[in-house]
């Protein structure tokens, strides 16, 4: 068989200076081969025949992502010479285009800057396809209204306006989950869960505050405290910053301060970092222990909707890695180690027929790993927002891998019925036992979300089976969660 080389040149019909100003490539030269010709290869690989019309591809999009949207190619010559072709092509770039304003339909009260800056788009920048073609998706993740309709482009004179339809939504939200069990010396039944207010968007720039109490048994209590600012730059950039404490009769204590930047890493995607302070301490008979701990924070995360919305196709993940130093005092006798911590979550459809069927599936893996851990340091598991069938932060746990499947139908836009069924594998030992040391947990059940109005209703009825304890209508959870936006 002959060997056949094919010269894709590509032409600019503009001036040079556009051409240098971006620096896009004029020419591009394909080689190609037989399977069985030994001949030398070109220095930059052998691509198949059929991956011309990707080279051309890649080539418009170099320019409809650096202000010319309207590129175009088409082949102008064709020649052979020998065994050779020789095919010529045109690109032409079309007007330049810049970004112009963004301009906010409906009576979301939203600044325009802000959502500019939440969907990438500065203004008087070169156009790019590939980033307007992210817009739909930054505007469904956006937590402070609920989108009209789709957005849309205009072309005017040299610039593309971007017109969002956007509603008022609720972005403030009171927020409680509720369990209830039997008492486990007298059989009474307990309240457990947590309270949470949520302002996600003060003085209209997109300011988020969060404030969260919960109560997991009839000692334990935390306080946390969220303040972030998600849309500073129009690079994504945004700063959060949290503090929680937790106690434990007088037995256990603990404090968290963590300040982190979030910079955009394309789409939904954002890179985090920051700085991590703990301080933790013990005391009980005989034992007494002082924590002071120092991380970083280095993070990975997407949503590709808001929560707190009936939204099967929701999408997220969160990856953080905290590597640190921590001061140990106990029992006068002070000492320095290493602190790492690695936990990932994440949720999304593993599979969905046509018609309103959904197959969701859940990840979270955690681990701690230090020479001296209190309780107060450990992972908390457990209730309507992890593992259902169980209590409220009922498992305290050094490391856990934490897996659910959940079938979904959408029975109504309104009304979301499941089934589940969700397995822990964890370690409540404050140091590394080995795998031997891990225990089991599994809990299953059915539940329902339901919109009314602006609110978003929660509740499911669960079972759970692990080590000493067997499922029974006894030991039946009752999980509700009520989310009120105003």
């Amino acid at each position: 068989m002959r060997l056949i080389f094919l010269l894709i040149f590509i032409k600019c019909f503009q001036e040079p200076v556009l051409c240098q100003s971006y620096d896009l490539p004029k020419k591009i030269n394909l080689v190609f081969r037989t399977e069985n010709n030994t001949n030398a290869l070109a220095a930059g690989g052998i691509p198949e025949p059929e991956t011309v019309p990707d080279y051309i591809r890649k080539s418009l999009l170099s320019w409809q992502n650096n202000g010319y949207p309207f590129a175009s190619f088409y082949f102008d010559s064709v020649r052979s010479h020998g065994s050779a072709a020789f095919l010529g092509g045109v690109i032409r770039p079309g007007p330049a285009i810049l970004n112009g304003p963004v301009i906010v339909h409906g009576d979301s009260s939203l600044s325009p800057s802000l959502v500019a800056r939440w969907i990438r788009f500065r203004k008087d920048e070169p156009f790019s396809v590939s980033a307007s073609d992210r817009i739909p998706d930054l505007l469904e993740s956006l937590p402070f209204a609920g989108q009209l309709r789709s957005s849309e482009l205009e072309w005017f004179g040299n610039q593309a306006i971007v017109h969002v339809y956007l509603r008022k939504s609720g972005t403030n939200s009171l927020n409680g989950i509720i369990g209830l069990l039997p008492g486990q010396s007298d059989g009474r039944l307990m309240l457990t869960g947590n309270a949470e207010a949520d302002f996600t968007n003060l003085l209209n720039r997109g300011i988020g505050l969060s404030l969260r109490w919960a109560r997991f048994a009839a000692s334990s209590q935390s306080l946390f405290l969220d303040l972030r600012a998600p849309a500073l730059t129009y690079s994504g950039l945004g700063i959060s910053g949290q503090f929680e404490l937790f106690r434990q009769d007088s037995l256990y204590f603990r404090q968290r301060a963590r300040a982190e930047i979030g910079i955009g890493a394309g789409g939904l995607w954002q890179i985090r970092f920051g700085l991590q302070s703990v301080n933790s301490s013990q005391n009980q008979p005989g034992i007494r222990i002082r924590q002071s701990a120092g991380s970083l924070v280095l993070g990975l995360g997407m949503e590709s909707v808001a929560a707190g919305r009936i939204a099967p196709a929701r999408k997220f993940f969160h990856a953080v890695f905290l590597p640190g130093i921590k001061n140990i005092v106990r029992d006068g006798i002070g000492k320095r180690t290493a602190q790492h911590e690695i936990r990932i979550q994440g949720a999304a459809p593993l599979w969905h027929p046509p018609g309103r069927f959904w197959l969701r599936s859940s990840l979270d893996l955690a681990w701690l790993q230090s020479e001296s851990l209190t309780l107060a340091d450990q992972f908390r598991i457990g209730g309507l927002r992890s593992l259902r069938g169980f209590n409220e932060n009922q498992f305290f746990t050094s490391s856990h891998a934490l897996m659910g499947i959940q079938p979904q139908v959408l029975l109504d836009q309104k009304f979301l019925f499941s089934v589940f069924a969700e397995g822990l594998m964890y370690q409540t030992e404050l140091q590394w036992s080995g795998l031997k040391a891990y225990r089991y947990a599994l809990g299953f059940g059915m539940g329902a979300e339901l919109e009314s109005g602006s609110n978003l209703i929660q509740i499911s009825i669960a079972g759970g089976i692990m080590k000493g304890l067997r499922p029974g209508l006894g030991t039946s959870k009752i999980h509700f969660g009520y989310v009120a936006r105003f």
